[in-house]
């Protein structure tokens, strides 16, 4: 009992230390538009036993527009996840709504053009490396008339290495306003 107490204290200490410092990045779509959507806010715990979620999102009429997938990535080698990924994507499309390009000759790439991306990394400096956000950053993409808002909620870590992560809970937000984020602002951390 005792066993369970400390390590559930262990993982509600990083995950306060983690969140402290946690900034939103607000990002916009590069497909415009009016769409407005029916608001939502759920939370999604990707590990080994749940890898995938897929959901529709229905516009504000209950119409199913667009689909919300998410899946983690798990090393082969040392079986602990490597990344999770979030996309949304109109229904029956491909396109990645998340990014704010879709040009398919772009030659150059930055942490801003991959929001749906959550690379942990224990002992990174988010400042040495640009090519990806912050595990625990708060993001939030407009894509036409509504915000997509995810941020890591929660982890869990290897008892035998804490550098690696078992499972990460998301939390999701589906909302036709955000505050912190203006369409005539371009994309920052705030």
């Amino acid at each position: 009992m005792l066993k369970i107490f400390i390590m559930e204290s262990v993982i509600l200490l990083f995950a306060l230390i983690l969140g402290a410092n946690a900034q939103t990045y607000c990002g916009h779509s590069w497909k415009s538009g009016g769409t407005r959507i029916k608001e939502e806010s759920f939370t999604v715990t990707l590990n080994k036993m749940n890898p995938k979620f897929k959901k529709a999102v229905n516009d504000q009429f209950g119409r199913p527009r667009f689909t919300l997938t998410m899946w983690v990535n798990w090393s082969k080698r040392d079986h602990f996840a490597r990344d999770w990924w979030v996309e949304l994507s109109e229904i029956g499309k491909k396109k990645d709504l998340l990014q704010p390009t879709n040009d398919p000759e772009q030659d150059a790439f930055s942490a801003r053009d991959w929001p749906g991306w959550f690379l942990f990394r224990a002992n990174a400096d988010p400042r040495d490396d640009e090519s990806v956000l912050p595990f625990r950053t708060k993001r939030a993409i407009g894509v036409e008339g509504f915000y997509l808002v995810m941020n890591v909620e929660s982890s869990i870590q290897s008892k035998a290495d804490t550098t690696k992560l078992h499972s990460a809970t998301f939390k999701i937000q589906l909302s036709n306003e955000f505050s912190p984020c203006r369409r005539d602002t371009s994309s920052e951390l705030k």
